[in-house]
Formats: C-alpha cells, structure tokens, sequence
C-alpha cells in the first residue's frame, strides 16, 4: 500500500465520521441557532456520548431560554443524570412566573428531586 492511498484512507473515515456527526445534530442544532437558545457542537456530542436524550435537553433550552430563563445545557444535563425531570423542572418554572413566584432554576430542581432522595 502506497502512503498516498493510506492518507485518503484516514482522510475519507475522518470525513465519514464528521458528516456522520453532522447529519444526526446538525438539524438539532440548526433548529437551537434559530431560535435564539444556541447550543455548540461539542455540547451536543457529550450529550450524544453520555446517552442524554438530546432533543429533550434542547427542546427544553429553547423553552426557557425564550421565556427569559438563562439555562446552560450542562444544567439541564446534570439535572437529567440526577434522575430529575427536566420538562417538569420548567414546567414549574414557567408556571411559577405566571404566577409571579420568584422560583430559581436550581430551587425548581431542588424541588424535584425533592421527592425521588427521601
């Protein structure tokens, strides 16, 4: 084999691998861009590598980012690997700011793991 033949070996899995990548978050990030909430790349991969649903964890960024919650992803990751639900978490704090309840996103949290530590 021929080093030139290696090196588009190498080339082409690179490639394959990052193409593979961008297929499967692409549209999710694309979508987490648009909406204001943006999200990276490398978040999206450790969510992918850590096995956390990555579309509840955007999807849940976006909701709260447009209702004025500044929420990390790593938050909300590390809420879901504590066993917490993270569509509960800001759906109480959505329904906290309706009702003019000052309501943090790590009380909310607190609040629902609350239940599952006793």
């Amino acid at each position: 084999m021929t080093p030139q033949l290696i090196a588009f070996g190498i080339f082409a899995l690179i490639m394959f691998i990052l193409s593979t990548v961008v297929l499967t978050l692409g549209l999710t990030w694309l979508r987490a861009y648009a909406s204001g909430a943006p999200v990276t790349f490398m978040e999206l991969i450790a969510l992918k590598l850590r096995a956390i649903p990555v579309r509840k964890i955007v999807d849940t960024r976006i909701t709260l980012v447009k209702s004025g919650f500044n929420v990390s992803v790593d938050d909300l990751s590390t809420q879901y690997l504590a066993g917490g639900d993270v569509i509960m978490v800001m759906q109480g704090l959505l329904k906290a700011e309706v009702n003019n309840i000052d309501l943090s996103f790590h009380q909310a949290c607190a609040l629902d793991l609350q239940d599952k530590y006793k």
